[in-house]
């Protein structure tokens, strides 16, 4: 371990073979110490003993680059975490480093670098359990939460018990890649009154009829319970189906009126934000609507 000033001064011969002992032993030795050389200079070496880091002065001769740490229980040379690989003009390709956990469970890094096995297998599982939600969402009818509407609790879109009659239950805003199902549970409107339903359309912010439930028709003690299904309203086409399975309960204990399986086309080229569903008279009374969606293009 030797350092030097490198400045050869004159003297007598002995302690200039002395001196120059010294100096090739600090070049030797890479200017070895526990602490820096006092005298630097642009692109020297110096071999950090207490840290074990080989450093290089930097060309404007005010800071230490940190080269590479040296094993000395093992013999051996270690690269620093996080040291950039470059190409000859100094960008940057990669990293000889770790990254976070998270980064590698949403796959956001784009920069090459190390990864351990446990961070490999921490991604793949928690990718695997968004896969597995998908498929599950996929392949079955899961309700919409989303409460705009007056009476809304408990994912139902209305609950007159709580909040008394409403005139109109419009949906929340569709979105893209999904199909939606709407459920009506014992729901009653005023006597004569046909269950209606109207699209908005996205390019006018307007409202499109979408059906009206002939035959639908409630009297007193009557309701409602069954389903509308709209397929891919998202979708910028010439048709939009709708499919219904309704059928109208009689709260006197009567035989039920069966209406199933009706399909309903609105042939204009948009696209739909939300559907809003009314009688042709009066208000909403009682029951529930639930509001359920999927992935487009899956069969129950």
């Amino acid at each position: 371990m030797a350092q030097h000033d490198y400045s050869i001064a004159n003297q007598t011969a002995a302690s200039l073979r002395t001196d120059l002992n010294n100096v090739l032993s600090a070049i030797v030795s890479n200017n070895s110490g526990a602490t820096a050389p006092a005298d630097t200079y642009a692109n020297m070496f110096w071999y950090d003993t207490t840290a074990n880091i080989l450093k290089m002065r930097n060309e404007a001769d005010d800071a230490w680059i940190s080269l590479g740490y040296l094993d000395q229980t093992a013999d051996a040379f270690r690269i620093l975490d996080n040291t950039q690989v470059t190409n000859t003009s100094g960008t940057q390709t990669g990293l000889l480093g770790d990254q976070s956990t998270a980064t590698w469970e949403t796959g956001t890094g784009t920069t090459e670098s190390l990864v351990s096995p446990a961070k490999v297998k921490a991604a793949i599982d928690s990718n695997t359990a968004d896969l597995l939600a998908l498929t599950a969402l996929s392949n079955t009818w899961h309700p919409y939460d989303r409460t705009t509407v007056a009476g809304s609790q408990d994912g139902n879109i209305y609950n007159s018990a709580v909040d008394g009659t409403v005139a109109s239950i419009e949906s929340p805003a569709f979105e893209a890649g999904y199909e939606y199902m709407f459920y009506f549970e014992q729901v009653t409107g005023s006597s004569g009154a046909t269950l209606q339903a109207q699209m908005h359309r996205d390019d006018t912010a307007s409202y499109e009829s979408l059906f009206a439930l002939t035959g639908v028709t409630v009297t007193v003690g009557q309701g409602i319970w069954g389903s509308v299904i709209i397929p891919q309203p998202k979708i910028s086409r010439y048709s939009h189906d709708v499919l219904t399975n309704i059928r109208i309960f009689q709260s006197t204990g009567a035989a039920d009126n069966i209406v199933i399986d009706r399909s309903y086309r609105v042939s204009i080229p948009w696209t739909a934000g939300k559907v809003k569903f009314t009688w042709s008279v009066g208000s909403f009374n009682n029951g529930k609507v639930f509001m359920y969606r999927r992935r487009e293009g899956i069969s129950a």
